[in-house]
């Protein structure tokens, strides 16, 4: 008599085929599911299985492929310093930041601040840098970023602009929004910031 098949097999079945799968064969429910279940892994509170999960070696190529729809639930539970699970988050950010591929990474960073909340702007900023000092990461987060969007098309008519089909003028716009705290901070400073300004003025 054959065994039915347990929702724990199912999902080992699904992750043996994204372990098999080229990246251009994956489809957008694979995406979906992944963040789905990544989401219920966090809700769950098992943020340390979830890490270990994503720096297991043997994965490294769904992550790489599809691990920036995580981003968004990781930072969310990092900034509300949810701590059960803040570390593991905070690990799962930096490995992913360095992990997954740049251009849809930078897409799903410039969405997030978009729709964060602007008092939240800075807090989750600091969450995806992963070391060194604060003025050298923040002027990192922000070159990078700059230099994604310096390869997208520029409009040249207003129509063009108006449309914004490459999400140029929108990139630049949520680009400022991520910058602001920080210039904020330089121009209320007492002094000690000068390393964190001469970053942004590279910018």
């Amino acid at each position: 008599m054959e065994t039915p098949m347990t929702n724990e097999d199912r999902v080992e079945d699904i992750i043996h085929r994204w372990r098999n799968t080229p990246e251009d064969n994956l489809k957008p429910e694979d995406y979906e599911q992944f963040k789905s279940l990544g989401c219920a892994s966090l809700t769950q509170g098992d943020g340390a299985q979830l890490l270990e999960f994503l720096q297991e070696e043997k994965n490294q190529g769904m992550v790489r492929s599809m691990g920036c729809v995580l981003m968004a639930p990781l930072l969310t539970r990092v900034v509300k310093k949810e701590e059960e699970s803040l570390d593991h988050c905070q690990a799962a950010i930096t490995h992913l930041t360095t992990t997954c591929r740049p251009n849809p990474l930078v897409h799903s960073l410039l969405e997030l601040i978009e729709d964060v909340d602007p008092g939240a702007i800075s807090d989750t900023v600091l969450a995806l840098l992963d070391g060194g000092t604060k003025a050298a990461s923040v002027g990192s987060a922000l070159s990078g970023l700059h230099g994604q969007l310096a390869r997208l098309p520029v409009p040249y008519t207003r129509p063009q602009e108006e449309a914004d089909a490459h999400g140029l003028c929108r990139g630049y716009g949520a680009l400022a929004a991520l910058a602001r705290p920080f210039v904020e901070e330089v121009k209320g400073g007492d002094g000690d910031e000068e390393e964190l300004r001469t970053e942004l003025l590279k910018l």
